[in-house]
């Protein structure tokens, strides 16, 4: 199920027959900028510690990589969740909270469900005016030994799991809602959300890509490496068929149609100029089959001009200079070296970027690679005013 069907099903009588769970972080709001700055300067208060070193969200279990003294971690902790509400202000509100509102208004049950800190939730909900629409709240400390949130729930309020419908973006947690026999047609995909972290202060000897800003992120689904998905198809290097190439297109197109609206209204229905990553070498290397998933985003972005206001960017960055393949590397390989500045060195940039509000695509996102990283930092640095960005898909390793 979408967001768009589940706003369909609110509006239907119907709708008051299922019970819906909602997660809190990464579903109705992205936390990740807030609590990343309210640990870094809890360290800085408690031990004058940086916390760079911590890649990815910032958790207290992370705390456990810096080399922290059991003293200092339990400091900063608590140093963190005195500070916490400082930074608020840098939380986002996701798409899935303006149906949360809707169901409440038609009288619909609402449960929340988050394996959050009570305290810190509360404060993020009431700062979002969203803890009254909610039948009831279940935070980390409700859950007690309890590993599945969903079972809890659903005995301790005599629920038929077959009547709940679940909004969550974590793939272990989405697992345990089925396990209690909630049905995979009731789990709502929602638009999922993460952060591009702010490098370390720029050090060429080091290479750090990003350090204009926290760039707020978002993608479809997860990708394994290895993997085939319609996403190589429309690479289009190993002799598909037109139809192949085709049906893959118009795949993507149906996400496009789904997640830019969402992005778009999350943004404040601002105009915004939708540009595509160009593939890694020069545009005149390839053949047009061969660039079917940046011509078939300006498409999209073109017909959905109609209803919102975007401004097709497709030919703002342009590569002319040939870069390393990085998704043809074996699927063991974890890090490539990517020069920093590799993006103004080798496209061109029009001037047209300058003090627009840009949303970056690219088909598929992996972190550490610093690709995305480093054409976010040449927008900036070409006078873009603010640069979000969005894959189809974010690598996910084997192991996680």
């Amino acid at each position: 199920m979408t967001i768009t069907e589940l706003k369909q099903l609110s509006g239907n009588e119907e709708a008051q027959d299922f019970v819906y769970i909602f997660d809190m972080d990464g579903t109705l709001v992205n936390t990740d900028i807030a609590n990343r700055l309210a640990y870094q300067q809890a360290a800085k208060n408690v031990c004058n510690r940086s916390l760079f070193d911590i890649v990815g969200r910032m958790t207290r279990d992370s705390l456990k990589y810096s080399h922290l003294s059991q003293e200092d971690e339990i400091r900063i902790i608590e140093e963190k969740k005195n500070i916490y509400s400082n930074y608020l202000d840098k939380t986002l509100l996701l798409p899935s909270a303006s149906v949360l509102r809707f169901l409440h208004e038609q009288g619909c049950t609402t449960i929340l469900a988050t394996q959050s800190d009570k305290e810190r939730a509360i404060q993020t909900l009431q700062y979002h005016h969203l803890e009254d629409y909610f039948t009831a709240l279940y935070f980390k400390d409700d859950f007690d030994s309890c590993t599945n949130k969903f079972a809890y729930i659903i005995a301790q309020r005599h629920l038929n799991p077959e009547d709940v419908i679940v909004v969550e973006d974590n793939d272990i947690e989405i697992e345990n809602a089925v396990k209690e026999g909630v049905k995979r047609d009731n789990i709502v995909y929602i638009l999922k959300s993460f952060t591009i972290y702010k490098s370390k202060p720029y050090d060429p000897a080091t290479g750090y890509h990003l350090t204009h800003c926290h760039v707020p992120a978002f993608y479809h689904f997860d990708y394994l490496r290895g993997h085939l998905t319609f996403i190589n198809i429309l690479k289009a290097e190993h002799g598909e068929s037109d139809d192949y190439i085709e049906y893959a297109s118009r795949l993507l197109r149906s996400i496009l149609y789904e997640d830019i609206p969402q992005i778009y209204h999350l943004l404040g229905n601002k105009e915004l100029v939708v540009c595509g990553i160009p593939r890694s070498k020069a545009k005149s290397s390839y053949s047009e089959r061969q660039l079917r998933f940046n011509s078939t985003l300006s498409l999209a972005v073109q017909q959905m001009n109609a209803y919102y206001n975007l401004i097709d960017g497709g030919d703002y960055i342009i590569r002319h200079t040939d870069t390393p393949t990085t998704h043809l590397l074996h699927k063991d390989v974890e890090h490539v070296v990517v020069p920093v500045g590799i993006t103004k060195d080798t496209c061109t940039i029009a001037p047209e970027i300058k003090d627009k509000d840009i949303l970056l695509i690219d088909d598929i996102y992996t972190a550490s690679v610093n690709i995305d990283e480093d054409a976010i930092q040449a927008l900036y640095d070409n006078g873009a005013r603010s640069v979000t960005f969005y894959a189809i898909a974010r690598t996910k390793r084997i192991k996680e």
